[in-house]
Parts: C-alpha cells; structure tokens; sequence
C-alpha cells in the first residue's frame, strides 16, 4: 500500500493501522514493513502489511493513518 503526504509540511510519527470497517476495533495480529515513520512534504511511501482475512471475523478492513500532526483518514480497503 502507498500512503502519501499531500500536505505542505512533515508529516510526523505516521502510524497506519487496520480496523473493522463496522466495529472499529483493530485487527491483530497485523504486521507492517514500517510504522511510525515521517513523510516530507508530497512524500510517498510504499509499505508491506500483512493480515489474515479471518482476524476480521466477517467485516472488510478500514485503513486508518494518524499521526503526531497528520488529521487521522480513514479509507476502505477493497
């Protein structure tokens, strides 16, 4: 997955994670090939996640990327 810094500054302790589309309760266990990482200003980042489909006991998968000064987004996974 690409995750992208649209902004005009740093994007600051990024930390992507997968949800329940419905509950919005975290899938676990996920493994990221990075996490908790910046982004310059129009930086991208390509990262590596892995999960099983069964951790989300019948719901799609949300991405959801916050950070220390980023507006959280949310976007389904499809």
């Amino acid at each position: 997955m690409t995750i992208e810094n649209p902004g005009t500054g740093l994007a600051f302790a990024v930390n992507p994670k997968i949800l329940k589309l419905n509950s919005k309760e975290p899938v676990l266990p996920v493994f990221w090939g990075d996490n908790y990482f910046s982004l310059l200003p129009k930086e991208k980042r390509v990262l590596q996640v892995e999960f099983d489909l069964k951790d989300l006991n019948g719901e799609k998968p949300l991405l959801k990327v916050e950070g220390w000064n980023v507006n959280a987004v949310e976007k389904e996974i499809k």
